[in-house]
């Protein structure tokens, strides 16, 4: 099989890793089977809740296809590569046990490795690196050391790396890149390594190559770009008062038809932006979005180029600001938000079958309601925090809502479909 991923030229991660693909599979060398000199391959899937992986190791003639409601299919992946292994293991054709690769194995090489002084040229890659869904500061505290430091509200995050004989800067176990920039939590624990390169074009990044394990499974490894370099814009002072005003404005979602299950998701349904510590970009506070670069006062990007890029245009029509993003998604500002009723209502969706959204004043915290809704119709209610309490998505749900504190409410539905909210008597 060609390894499509050995043929990759712009900004090519190095280092162990799941994720090189080939022929339409996410991955051609499992980590954890190329330690035992296995041939497998890969492939892994998601919607928002249902995740499954495919592992096969051809020459074994065995494979396995794990499917779950939760979690995501990394994880389904791991559980494939464990069920897997112990099949081989009862076959006689591995031996598993102390002698198995682990991220404490990779720490003890990577200390066995003689500490080197930086060189004057690597030093010259400090600077502020788009990496994901945040900023983070590179910088060399000594002449052995390279920092991390995430630039988000606390700013105490922070990673460190020594420079060492092989070219690669080496981290310490329980502070790792694989998800993010990550802490050993929950039986998880992990390690990287990173490389500092140019590409032809005089970009800079940084590779990251990190090992992660989770109690009960096999060590995972993962080489990416974990960021990119930008720099501070010089933008009119015209884009600056635009964005300036965004910042700290919640957007709503409204163009997703009532069945969404982006609707069920707190971090689909919507977002804001905040600082991102570096002049010109901005940090949307979003599971769906990255760190996003202005373009000019209505328009912006993604900052790091990578697989799922997006961008996202402003517009406005009467009092209400819009964004929409190319991948399709229409959010309105926070002044679409209307107070939710306090008496019997009947609330009939009008022409723009744009959701309507409503914010639930603290006095009415507790209140008990029922809904009744047509065919076409949802109506979803979520707390303060956004996180979905109820949903008419919701097996079993039933028609009884007690009101959470200062919490929202979304009604989707099809034109002229409606939905009646019923107050009931104190119980």
């Amino acid at each position: 099989m060609q390894n499509e991923y050995d043929l990759t030229e712009y900004r090519r991660a190095e280092g162990d890793s799941n994720q090189k693909y080939g022929l339409g599979f996410d991955g051609t060398e499992d980590f954890i089977f190329d330690c035992y000199g296995i041939k497998s391959v890969s492939k892994g899937g998601d919607l928002h809740f249902q995740h499954a992986n495919l592992t096969i190791l051809p020459e074994e003639k065995l494979s396995c296809a794990v499917t779950c409601s939760g979690g995501n299919s990394f994880y389904a992946q791991m559980m494939a590569q464990e069920i897997l292994l112990t099949v081989l293991e009862e076959q006689g054709k591995i031996e598993r046990g102390d002698t198995e690769v682990s991220v404490k194995s990779i720490s003890e090489g990577y200390e066995q490795l003689a500490k080197q002084k930086i060189p004057d040229s690597l030093k010259t890659y400090a600077g502020n690196y788009a990496a994901g869904d945040c900023m983070v500061e590179l910088s060399f505290p000594n002449e052995f050391t390279l920092q991390l430091r995430k630039l988000d509200e606390t700013g105490t995050d922070t990673q460190t790396y020594t420079y060492r004989e092989n070219g690669w800067f080496t981290g310490v176990m329980g502070k790792y890149i694989f998800a993010g920039m990550d802490t050993a939590q929950n039986g998880s624990t992990g390690i990287s390594r990173l490389k500092l390169c140019t590409e032809q074009d005089g970009s800079r990044y940084f590779i990251s190559n990190g090992y992660m394990e989770t109690a009960g499974f096999p060590t995972q490894a993962l080489s990416t770009v974990a960021a990119v370099r930008v720099e501070e814009k010089r933008l009119g002072k015209d884009i600056l008062k635009a964005w300036d005003k965004r910042i700290g404005k919640q957007y709503f979602l409204v163009n997703a038809l009532p069945a969404s299950e982006d609707y069920d998701l707190g971090d689909n349904v919507s977002f804001w932006f905040e600082e991102s510590g570096v002049a010109g970009f901005l940090r949307p506070k979003s599971g769906m979005l990255q760190v996003m670069e202005l373009v000019d006062k209505n328009r912006l990007k993604t900052a790091k180029l990578e697989r799922d890029m997006t961008e996202g245009y402003v517009s406005k029509m009467g009092d209400t600001e819009y964004i929409q993003f190319d991948i399709g998604h229409v959010y309105a500002g926070e002044e679409i938000l209307q107070d939710f009723p306090d008496s019997d209502t009947t609330v009939i969706m009008d022409a723009s079958e744009e959701t309507k959204w409503y914010k639930i004043p603290q006095e009415m915290t507790g209140k008990r309601i029922e809904v009744q809704i047509e065919e076409g119709t949802a109506i979803f209610f979520y707390d303060q925090y956004m996180n979905l309490i109820y949903s008419t998505h919701m097996l079993n749900a039933g028609k009884q809502i007690s009101l959470p504190k200062e919490g929202y409410a979304a009604f989707a539905a099809e034109k002229g479909k409606k939905c009646e909210i019923l107050f009931l008597d104190a119980q």
